[in-house]
This record gives C-alpha cells, structure tokens and sequence, in this order.
C-alpha cells in the first residue's frame, strides 16, 4: 500500500491494529531494555515521506514485527528535529536487520 502522507499512514495503520513501538509493554523504560527489545524485530515495511527541500520535513516510518507476529510502528524523522535515541534504536534496528 502506499501513502501521501505521515498522517494517512499512521491512522490507517492504527485502524488495522498496529500501535506504537512506545506503548508496547515489553519495549522498556530505558535505553538498554529498548536496545534488547529492537534487537528482537524484524523490519516488515519501510515508508519514506519526503516533503521538499528541507530535510527536517523527511520522515521514515517503520512497520517491525514481533517475534509472536505483532506489528508495531515507530517513526523517524530526520534532521535537527531528530531524536538521539531513536536513531540509535532505528541504526540498531537496522544493523540487526541486516544480519539475518
């Protein structure tokens, strides 16, 4: 399926079921629980919204399945506006990906 936008991507996904990586009870209240926990997914669907020239308007949202078959999404954005942490949780996540 594909989007226009972050937005439309978000709510039809939550309308299917699929929260947040954050609300997942086993994700963590702390850096290293969550680094255990994104180590654990498997990347299932990958949507990338570029709206323009500027770089803080990109986003990538990704779908990550559990291992017990639950999707989960959780959204990167890029640029100044970008969260330290995530993007240490979206490299992990990628590197992880990519060993298997």
């Amino acid at each position: 399926m594909t989007y226009n936008d972050l937005a439309s991507a978000v709510e039809d996904l939550k309308e299917k079921g699929v929260s947040n990586i954050y609300s997942d009870p086993e994700f963590g209240s702390n850096l290293q629980e969550q680094r255990e926990f994104v180590k654990s997914l498997e990347i299932e669907t990958t949507y990338r919204f570029d709206r323009g020239t500027n770089p803080a308007d990109d986003s990538t949202l990704y779908v990550v399945k559990k291992a017990d078959g639950t999707l989960r999404y959780i959204i990167h954005t890029m640029g100044t506006q970008a969260d330290r942490d995530k993007s240490k949780l979206i490299d992990l996540l990628m590197k992880s990906q990519s060993k298997t």
